[in-house]
């Protein structure tokens, strides 16, 4: 639960803790209720999917925004003619202007995620 990861962190046992695609509502809802707020908020983000209103709400609140499939899968994004355009333009790889996007946008790009 929410209130036994707050221990752990009040415990010394974790330096930080954070959720995974977590709305704007759960987190005002974990706010309300417990009044701790995540570290981090990892959600799906890229050109495509820019999730410019939770960005928002992650930056009021201080919580940083890890990136799950930044590239997209793939192809969408890196044959998109825009990214193309800027990739040939500074002799770098879509991939590179797509993580580049991300960082400007102080998101924290995670090419690949899994479960154990």
């Amino acid at each position: 639960t929410w209130k036994a990861m707050i221990r752990l962190r009040e415990d010394g046992l974790v330096r930080s803790i954070g959720v995974s695609n977590f709305t704007a509502a759960h987190l005002e809802r974990l706010e309300r209720e417990t009044g701790v707020l995540p570290s981090v908020n990892q959600i799906e983000m890229h050109p495509l999917l820019p999730q410019e209103e939770l960005r928002a709400v992650h930056a009021a609140k201080g919580i940083v925004t890890e990136s799950w499939s930044p590239l997209a899968r793939g192809r969408e994004v890196l044959e998109d003619p825009s990214i193309v355009a800027i990739a040939d333009d500074h002799g770098v790889t879509p991939g590179q202007v797509v993580l580049r996007w991300h960082t400007q946008l102080s998101a924290v790009p995670i090419p690949k995620s899994a479960d154990p």
